[in-house]
């Protein structure tokens, strides 16, 4: 995370073709420099610094691959719909989502004919997505 006064692209757009851009969450003063960058071929950003840029339409186009940057823990939905806006600047397919829904099994599992390798019972981490249904079907 930078913890310093954000900073401005200026004195890099004059610079004979910047490739990369990776900005942390708060370094940049105004995302919409990234604009000027006419040469980038890889943007990192925040999801929040990809907002700015996708709703003025200043994603450049010049951008072979892109990524979001994602600091601590967020719900994977709202990333995967930002990550499909610059997906469709480019006529690429979206990330597609799926529906998981059926048996585990049983309870407990063994990783070997010792069980060495696995815990005797487990249980999947509570899931509150709608989208990601896992059922245990006791035995």
């Amino acid at each position: 995370m930078w913890e310093g006064e954000p900073l401005s692209l200026a004195p890099v757009t004059g610079l004979p073709r910047p490739r990369t851009l990776t900005a942390y969450p708060g370094t940049l003063a105004d995302p919409l420099e990234i604009a000027e960058l006419t040469g980038l071929e890889f943007l990192e950003l925040e999801p929040e610094d990809w907002r700015v840029l996708l709703d003025a339409g200043a994603v450049p186009r010049s951008l072979s691959a892109a990524s979001i940057e994602i600091h601590g823990t967020r719900h994977p939905l709202p990333i995967v719909a930002l990550a499909n806006e610059p997906l469709a600047l480019w006529d690429r397919p979206p990330i597609t989502r799926s529906t998981l829904e059926g048996n585990l099994g049983p309870v407990g599992w063994t990783g070997s004919p010792q069980g060495a390798f696995a815990p005797k019972s487990w249980a999947p981490p509570p899931f509150r997505d709608p989208l990601l249904r896992i059922a245990r079907i006791p035995s």
